[in-house]
């Protein structure tokens, strides 16, 4: 939460990752709440015991710093996000970003975050990210599917994510 009250969000956390590591180590107050979007079982493991799992054992140790790199790639990633000044071209930088190409070569958004939680992300309303989604769907760059979004032309995707016109229009990039 910012201070004028605004929830800004930073991550989305998948089943078997974990959080609050920065606390464990440098013994700070945590930096970010975390929501649950689903029902989910969480657990809980006190600092001195994490320490010990962090520092006594190599493997975790390299597995921790790789997740923490990967967090802190992807999060300069939504930074440079949020530096676009329209609105419809970070959903559409957002959306490539979080983007994947599926086992069958199918690039897709799965499971497709809410309206409301690319809002927060790139910090403007759901009303904005419904709008630009539509006009990807009416052109043919996405496709909604039951719970995910399926990207039809990935290079298009990325290249709207990245032009400087509000809008993608047919016969532009």
């Amino acid at each position: 939460i910012t201070e004028d009250g605004r929830e800004v969000g930073l991550n989305f956390l998948n089943p078997g990752d974990h959080f609050g590591e920065m606390s464990v180590i440098d013994g700070k107050a945590r930096s970010a709440s975390v929501i649950s979007l689903q029902p989910s079982l969480v657990g809980f493991l006190k600092r001195p015991y994490a320490l010990q799992l962090f520092f006594g054992n190599p493997l975790v140790a390299e597995r921790l710093l790789h997740l923490m790199v990967s967090r802190l790639r992807i999060a300069s990633s939504f930074r440079a996000i949020l530096s676009i000044p329209n609105a419809f071209q970070r959903v559409f930088a957002a959306l490539h970003r979080i983007s994947k190409q599926s086992t069958g070569g199918l690039t897709v958004i799965d499971p497709m975050p809410t309206q409301q939680e690319i809002a927060i992300m790139i910090n403007t309303s759901r009303e904005t990210v419904s709008r630009a989604i539509h006009v990807l769907i009416q052109e043919g760059i996405v496709e909604k599917d039951t719970k995910r979004l399926i990207v039809r032309q990935p290079e298009r995707l990325r290249r709207v994510a990245a032009f400087s016109q509000a809008k993608p229009s047919r016969g532009q990039p």
